[in-house]
């Protein structure tokens, strides 16, 4: 029960015994009352009667004489009043007159009468007249006395029900009003559990909870300064350790750790093109220019090597490898928009050579390498060697571009990308991309998915968090085979139906919870369905069906979704839901770190590759000079760091991507919430 209900109960029941005792004192008094005025009232009467037959008898001047008629005349009024129920006159014994109520009608109910009625006896006046012994006997007619007690007692409910009925509206606005301090200071805490320092509790008028406000105002403002400090710290130790000094774009790190990323991730497929631009001529611009002055040549330029790749689509990535080497990722298995986007930086860079009438020994030269993340046989060592040997070969030529293998019998860009529009090929099976869309739309319609589920191990047994039990997979069942998701999902996003297979497969994991309640499950949401305007309203009509499910289903959204603009605003409405979200493949961009105390995240996902590297480089730093030293140290520092505010806005930490006994030990050194990974336990039926 609610304060404001306990305290709304506790008035009312006190104003109840209140009224209570105030009705039972007015009944008494009302019973009291009544009876003495019904009493007193046949006493005048029969003193009234006793005496105008005395003075008859002595105007008269007979003896003893009584008119029927005139007592007829003097009793009537009063027995059509219904007050009296009889009137006699006794001489003696012998009864000289007597008239009594015709009819008497019960109108009171029988449980007050016994409980309230008012029992009175007959009134006696004697008198001696003409030397005769007169009596009058009145008696008052009990049930209208009863019935007159009845309406008053009556009238007299109603009137404490109708003040009952006031006290309690008048009791609930007050109470609301006076409370109402109390709904935000509850909504300031709910604030600051979710991390939004930035809310201010408004001053009560009420002294007890302006010391209150101004208390939880004061520890959020000292939290708020807390988390910004630690939060700076931890930005500061990801840009010595990810970031290039001079052009702010990610370093050589970042990019390996992207590469190793995809290639590690196996319910997942990714495919496009890894480019190599290596500025040449930079040692002879130094001598001519200065070292000044090339730096800002470089710095422009980096600028435009960003923007040019990121304007193309944000799923690109873009790093400065080295002082004289830039890499970008792209996601495309189109050669043009590579090509594209390509004589754009060519074209760009010689306006910047023309407009700064600097630079006059710089050049750019390019290498491609067509990147498939299922190929686990290429090590990044292995793909940079093949770029910086082409790149090498294209400043020898003093040509742009070459790609992927000038020395090789494989295939160009240009072949590959025609071969892949003609046939879409998924393992050793290739089909038309009309084959496909048939395959694919038919398994929306049917529902003919299959989901394994990847138990997550909890590894600290007194952590509260909602941590899900089982991460969910998709499978496809075609024409004998088992489909993956890292193998047919490239497919159904070049198809467009990635929105379509996203929400089948929300509706078969509820479908599935709510057969087995005592499960939790995460489900992968890609980018594009989370950046749809009518998936959360979609959602949320479909959680409506499965009101007591929503806390066993939790959503794993991965960290280049935070690069969109209403990223933030789509978790809070996810989190309102009451949905948990995990981010997932962390690698600590820039934007995470900025929005971090914005994030109504539940867990922190981190693969394993991103903590083995930054342990690899920390352990080989004995080997290497003092500035591959600090760098291993900001690496390692900018991982504890991360770790730690995680534990302290009560986020969880998984480590995901174990693969080996390595892997466990490593993940282990971290004390992480929770590890997953196919060592720990490959995907499983439900039945298992």
């Amino acid at each position: 029960m609610t304060l404001f209900r306990h305290l709304t109960w506790l008035v009312l029941f006190f104003s109840f015994l209140i009224q209570a005792g105030s009705a039972s004192l007015f009944i008494w008094h009302s019973q009291s009352t009544i009876n003495d005025n019904n009493q007193n009232q046949a006493h005048n009467t029969a003193e009234f009667l006793i005496n105008t037959l005395a003075v008859n008898a002595h105007q008269q001047d007979l003896n003893y004489f009584i008119d029927p008629n005139q007592l007829q005349q003097l009793t009537d009024p009063l027995i059509e009043s219904g007050q009296y129920k009889s009137i006699a006159v006794f001489q003696g014994d012998q009864v000289l007159y007597s008239q009594e109520l015709p009819l008497i009608i019960d109108a009171v109910p029988t449980w007050f009468s016994k409980r309230f009625g008012i029992q009175s006896s007959p009134i006696n006046i004697n008198k001696m007249i003409n030397s005769s012994d007169i009596q009058v006997v009145v008696e008052m007619n009990q049930e209208k006395t009863n019935y007159n007690l009845f309406r008053t007692v009556k009238n007299a409910a109603q009137w404490v029900l109708i003040g009952m009925i006031a006290t309690s509206i008048a009791l609930f606005y007050s109470m609301k009003k006076l409370l109402s301090p109390l709904n935000e200071l509850e909504k300031h805490a709910k604030a600051i559990s979710n991390r939004q320092f930035d809310h201010i509790m408004p001053i009560p008028q009420t002294r007890e909870l302006q010391q209150v406000a101004v208390a939880m105002n004061t520890m959020s403002n000292k939290l708020h300064q807390l988390f910004n400090e630690q939060l700076d710290i931890i930005q500061h130790a990801r840009a010595l350790a990810f970031e290039d000094h001079l052009t702010g774009l990610p370093n050589s790190i970042s990019f390996e750790n992207v590469v190793q990323l995809m290639q590690n991730n196996y319910e997942d497929h990714k495919n496009g093109f890894i480019i190599l631009c290596k500025l040449d001529g930079i040692t002879k611009e130094n001598r001519k220019s200065g070292r000044q002055i090339t730096d800002q040549f470089i710095k422009t330029f980096s600028q435009t090597w960003h923007d040019a790749w990121k304007l193309k689509t944000d799923s690109s990535f873009v790093a400065r490898y080295n002082s004289s080497e830039f890499l970008a990722w792209f996601e495309t298995k189109n050669y043009e928009d590579i090509h594209s986007v390509i004589q754009q930086i060519q074209t760009r860079f010689n306006d910047q050579k023309n407009q700064q009438k600097q630079g006059a020994f710089l050049n750019i030269h390019m290498s491609l390498y067509f990147f498939d993340s299922r190929n686990h046989v290429d090590t990044w060592a292995m793909i940079y060697d093949r770029l910086i040997g082409n790149v090498q070969y294209a400043v020898e030529q003093n040509s742009l571009c070459i790609g992927p293998d000038y020395r090789s019998n494989a295939i160009t860009p240009v072949e590959y990308a025609a071969s892949h529009h003609q046939k879409i090929c998924t393992g050793d099976v290739c089909y038309s991309q009309k084959e496909w869309s048939e395959i694919l739309t038919n398994a929306i319609a049917e529902k003919n998915i299959i989901l394994k589920f990847q138990p997550i191990a909890c590894l600290q047994t007194d952590n509260h968090q909602n941590i899900p039990y089982s991460e969910c997979f998709m499978r496809l069942p075609h024409d004998g085979q088992l489909y993956t998701g890292a193998e047919i999902w490239p497919v159904i996003d070049e198809l467009g139906l990635t929105y379509a297979f996203d929400r089948l497969i929300i509706q078969m994991a509820l479908a599935h919870l709510n057969e087995n309640p005592c499960h939790k499950l995460s489900l992968n949401i890609s980018n594009s369905t989370l950046e749809n305007s009518d998936f959360t309203n979609w959602l949320e009509q479909l959680l409506k069906n499965y009101p007591d499910l929503i806390d066993c289903l939790s959503i794993d959204v991965k960290e280049s979704f935070l690069e969109s603009p209403k990223a933030i605003n789509t978790l809070v409405e996810l989190k309102t839901m009451g949905i948990n979200l995990i981010l997932d493949r962390t690698i600590a961009h820039k934007s995470t770190i900025d929005n971090f105390v914005r994030l109504p995240v539940s867990a922190l996902k981190i693969n394993i590759q991103f903590l083995k590297q930054a342990q690899q480089v920390h352990n080989d730093s004995q080997d290497q000079n003092d500035d591959e030293v600090t760098q291993a140290q900001h690496q390692h520092l900018f991982i504890t760091h991360l770790i730690t505010l995680c534990r302290s806005c009560d986020v969880a930490i998984i480590i995901d991507g174990i693969e080996t006994e390595q892997d466990s030990d490593l993940a282990w050194q971290f004390k992480p919430t929770a590890a997953q990974g196919y060592y720990l336990c490959t995907p499983l039926d439900s039945c298992q």
